[in-house]
C-alpha cells in the first residue's frame, strides 16, 4: 500500500481533489441569473424561519413552544427543550451551517429579551448570558448570524441612572461568551429594530431625540470604529438596512415610506453613496446576497391582476437576481405579502430562506429553491 507524501497530499486537498477517499469541499459559485428558477418553498403552520438547507423550518408550536420540523412530509418535531413565556415576540434565526438556532424571547427594539441557541438535532438549549451593564439590568433587543465567521451578533441594552444605551455583542457559539464589540447607542438614541451584519460590518438604524428619520450607523466589529450616516434618501423617508455584502464594503437599503417606498439601492459603507439597483422593480420587501458575494437577491411586492389561475386583484412578490454590474433577472413571481420587517438569507445549496419576526401562517412563502 502506498501513500501519497504529506505536502502533496495538503496541497491536493487544497486544490479540491480527493485523496484516500476525503474530497475537499468546493468553494461556492454561483449560477448565471439568466438559467435559474425560483421555486416557492411552503411554510408550516407556525412558521418563523427556514433552515439553510431549504428542507426544515422553525415554527411556533402552542404546545412544545418552537419545534424544528420537515417543510413537507410528516417526521417527529424536535422542540426546543425550553419553556416559551409568552414575552413577544418568540423570534428563532438558523446559524449559518444549520445546526443551531438562536431562540429569542422579547428581543426587538422596545423589549427586555434572553437569547439561547438551540441544537437542531436533539433540541438542547443553551442561554446566552446577559452582557454585565456595570449597574442597572442588561437584555438583548436584536440579534442576526455572521454567515462569515458563524459568530451571533447581538445588540445588547442596558438601563441604568444615565438611561438607556446599547452595544454591539460577538458571541462565539462555542464558548457562548459574549464579547462587547463597541458601543451602539448612547442616551439619547433609541434603536429603530433594523440590525443587518456581513463581513465585519454591523448596520442598524437609530433615532435620536433631536429628528424624526433615523441615522444609518455602521460598526466595524473587527477594530470596534463607528461611523455614523445621517437621514438618508428621499426627504420623508426612513432607510432600512436589508442585507450587507460578505466583503462587508456595500448594504443594501431600502426607504420606508407612507407611498409606495419603490426599490431599494445599494449603499456604499464607507462613503455613505447611494446606488440604484439596474432592472429591480416594485417596492423592496428582502434582499440577500449570494454566498460569494457575486449575485444579490431582491425580492419585492407588487400589485396584481392574476398570477397563475388567479383573477382576483391583490399583492405579489418578484423574485430578482442582480448578478454584480449587470441588470437584474425575474426568476419567480408568487401572490403573497410578507410580514414587516421579515430577513432573506441565501445558502450554500441555494435556498433563499426567510426569517419572520411573527409566527405565519401555513402555505404562507418560507423562501425559494433556485433551481
Amino acid at each position: 500500500m502506498w501513500r501519497l507524501p504529506g505536502a502533496l497530499a495538503l496541497m491536493l486537498l487544497i486544490g479540491g481533489c480527493t485523496v484516500a477517499g476525503s474530497a475537499a469541499i468546493a468553494p461556492y459559485v454561483a449560477r448565471p441569473a439568466g438559467s435559474v428558477s425560483a421555486h416557492v418553498v411552503p411554510a408550516p403552520a407556525g412558521f418563523l424561519a427556514l433552515a439553510p438547507n431549504g428542507t426544515t423550518a422553525a415554527v411556533a408550536d402552542a404546545a412544545h413552544g418552537v419545534c424544528l420540523v420537515p417543510v413537507v412530509g410528516e417526521s417527529d418535531r424536535v422542540c426546543a427543550a425550553t419553556t416559551v413565556t409568552g414575552r413577544h415576540p418568540v423570534t428563532a434565526m438558523f446559524a449559518p451551517d444549520g445546526r443551531t438556532v438562536a431562540l429569542g424571547q422579547g428581543v426587538d427594539a422596545r423589549g427586555r429579551g434572553t437569547v439561547a441557541l438551540v441544537d437542531v438535532a436533539t433540541g438542547g438549549v443553551r442561554p446566552i448570558p446577559p452582557v454585565p451593564p456595570g449597574g442597572g439590568t442588561s437584555f438583548y433587543v436584536n440579534m442576526a448570524w455572521n454567515r462569515q465567521d458563524g459568530h451571533l451578533l447581538l445588540i445588547s441594552g442596558s438601563s441604568d441612572a444615565n438611561g438607556l444605551s446599547t452595544r454591539v455583542v460577538d458571541v462565539d457559539p462555542a464558548s457562548l461568551v459574549p464579547r462587547v464589540v463597541a458601543v451602539a447607542t448612547g442616551p439619547y438614541e433609541f434603536q429603530s429594530g433594523h440590525f443587518v451584519v456581513g463581513g465585519d460590518s454591523a448596520v442598524f438604524t437609530a433615532y435620536r431625540v433631536d429628528q424624526i428619520p433615523p441615522d444609518l450607523i455602521v460598526i466595524d466589529t473587527a477594530t470596534g470604529t463607528r461611523r455614523e450616516f445621517g437621514p438618508l434618501g428621499p426627504g420623508g423617508t426612513q432607510a432600512v438596512p436589508l442585507a450587507v455584502a460578505p466583503d462587508g464594503r456595500h448594504a443594501v437599503v431600502g426607504f420606508s415610506t407612507y407611498g409606495h417606498p419603490g426599490p431599494p439601492q445599494v449603499l456604499d459603507l464607507k462613503t455613505g453613496a447611494l446606488s440604484p439597483l439596474d432592472g429591480v422593480k416594485g417596492d423592496y420587501a428582502l434582499a440577500a446576497y449570494s454566498p460569494d458575494g457575486r449575485q444579490l437577491a431582491c425580492v419585492t411586492s407588487f400589485s396584481v391582476s392574476g398570477i397563475g389561475t388567479s383573477t382576483e386583484a391583490g399583492a405579489a412578490l418578484r423574485v430578482q437576481i442582480v448578478p454584480a454590474g449587470f441588470a437584474a433577472v425575474t426568476v419567480g413571481t408568487v401572490r403573497g405579502v410578507l410580514p414587516a420587517d421579515a430577513g432573506l438569507a441565501w445558502s450554500g445549496v441555494d435556498s433563499l430562506g426567510i426569517t419572520s419576526p411573527t409566527a405565519m401562517s401555513g402555505n404562507a412563502v418560507a423562501g425559494w429553491s433556485l433551481g
